[in-house]
């Protein structure tokens, strides 16, 4: 706003100076043109703060839309992500005989929840959503699947896997994090 303040005053200076020119050159300049040139100068600033404000109210629309869903499926990816770390903690404690008591309580409902989401998005909040953020939520939902036949055919132990769950969990969680502020204009 500064510089746009800055570049007015700096725009009235200069027009003040070229018509200070053209009197002291010795061009006649009609006086009577002069508030009709900044009338018009008036008229392109007033368009210009118009449309500025025009794009503001679009994008802040645009936000209100978008924010409860984004929100929601980042908070419910975070308690997966939390989630698929108790089991890549447990599944290495099985690697090791630790025994059962010693493993980290799951909670399976963040699974569902996550998957309730999911769906949503890739569905009913389709339009909503940017081409990019639905892109990577199809591209996570076929590497969960291939990460679970990869454990079916033994290509992967269960650490393994929910290793590499947790690097997709969280580079979707990045693109998420990136288009809250994107959206928000943070």
């Amino acid at each position: 706003m500064i510089t746009f303040l800055t570049g007015i005053l700096l725009g009235i200076l200069l027009a003040t100076a070229g018509v200070l020119a053209f009197d002291i050159f010795g061009e006649e300049v009609s006086y009577t043109l002069v508030p009709n040139v900044v009338i018009a100068i008036s008229a392109v600033i007033a368009l210009y703060i118009h449309q500025s404000s025009v794009k503001h109210q679009k994008e802040e629309r645009e936000w209100d839309i978008r924010k409860d869903i984004l929100i929601q499926l980042s908070a419910t990816l975070a308690h997966l992500t939390e989630e698929t770390r108790k089991l890549c903690e447990n599944s290495y404690a099985d690697m090791s005989q630790i025994p059962e008591e010693q493993h980290r309580d799951i909670d399976f409902s963040h699974l569902k929840s996550f998957s309730k989401k999911l769906i949503e998005c890739l569905h009913a909040y389709r339009p909503l959503l940017s081409t990019d953020l639905i892109s990577a939520l199809e591209a996570y939902k076929v590497r969960d699947r291939e990460i679970e036949n990869s454990v079916d055919i033994g290509e992967y132990n269960h650490a393994e896997a929910y290793e590499e769950l947790i690097t997709e969990q969280e580079n979707l969680q990045l693109l998420i994090s990136n288009q809250i502020k994107k959206f928000a204009n943070l």
